[in-house]
């Protein structure tokens, strides 16, 4: 069972992989085999600043997290293949064995668990209420390589699922395979020459990122635009879509080697600036944080 305790020295000791937004509280993985969970204060300088709340030991690297409000399940991969699922309430804690190398993507499309794993493939778990446990329906293997995004795509109205149409699109090491939701076979690839980092919806498309600085728009017709690798924008680690607050513009956002983020207007991709986190390792997270 996982061993839960307080820190008085607050923080991961090493690289975060993974962060989400549960409720009104964040959490994050690290290499250091933890999950921290954050709370929100304010200082009376103002401003934000977080503590920790609560955290959870794990037996190795977090490297993907899921919260899914719906069910409240709290998902967790980890480096060794494993997934660790909590609920409060009813309270359960449950593990998940199948993959055999770090779970990279976790999504959930129609009360199925999808994850996608370093081993090269993505496996289909559904909850048992009889047993109380997750059970592996279906195991699927990405002849693109590792697996690092996984996206269920709406079907095409009047179309069959394609390489640029609805289906389970698996971002993974030489590109992009896309699954049909019905049989789960191939129906399409569309190669790349870096891994895929994210696969974000957008307006009924889907925006693929690369590792290389390349950012590609998909729609139903096929690839409708591409972007980079420009200037200093030649890698991305991370990436992310929110809406500005206050300009009340979509904008994403690409984290990137050595802590700096470039920032986009969308659609137009219209450049809007970098900043860097003061950090010098990968931008490996972003979050909206819905202000």
């Amino acid at each position: 069972r996982p061993r839960r305790d307080r820190h008085d020295d607050m923080g991961h000791e090493d690289g975060v992989h993974a962060a989400i937004v549960m409720n009104d509280r964040v959490c994050s993985g690290s290499a250091d085999q933890r999950l921290i969970v954050w709370r929100g204060e304010q200082p009376p300088s103002g401003g934000l600043s977080y503590a920790q709340d609560n955290e959870v030991n794990f037996p190795a690297a977090v490297t993907a997290l899921l919260f899914h409000a719906a069910s409240r399940w709290l998902f967790c991969g980890l480096a060794s293949g494993q997934i660790s699922a909590f609920r409060q309430e009813p309270f359960t804690e449950l593990t998940l064995h199948g993959h055999t190398a770090a779970v990279r993507s976790l999504c959930i499309h129609e009360a199925v668990l999808l994850s996608g794993s370093s081993d090269g493939s993505v496996r289909a778990w559904k909850f048992d209420v009889g047993s109380n446990t997750f059970q592996c329906v279906a195991t699927i293997p990405c002849s693109l390589g590792a697996v690092f995004a996984v996206h269920v795509r709406t079907e095409a109205a009047g179309g069959a699922a394609g390489a640029v149409g609805g289906g389970i699109w698996l971002g993974a090491e030489r590109g992009i395979s896309c699954l049909s939701q019905q049989s789960l076979e191939p129906v399409g690839a569309l190669a790349s020459a870096a891994r895929t980092v994210a696969l974000l919806p957008y307006q009924g498309r889907v925006i693929a990122v690369f590792a290389n600085g390349v950012v590609k728009v998909y729609g139903d017709a096929g690839e409708e635009f591409s972007h980079g690798p420009l200037g200093e924008h030649t890698t991305n680690t991370a990436a992310a879509i929110m809406r500005h607050p206050f300009a009340n513009k979509d904008l994403l956002l690409c984290g990137q080697e050595l802590g700096y983020v470039t920032v986009y207007e969308i659609p137009e991709f219209r450049p809007r600036g970098t900043f860097t986190t003061g950090y010098d390792g990968d931008v490996s997270a972003i979050l909206d944080m819905g202000a």
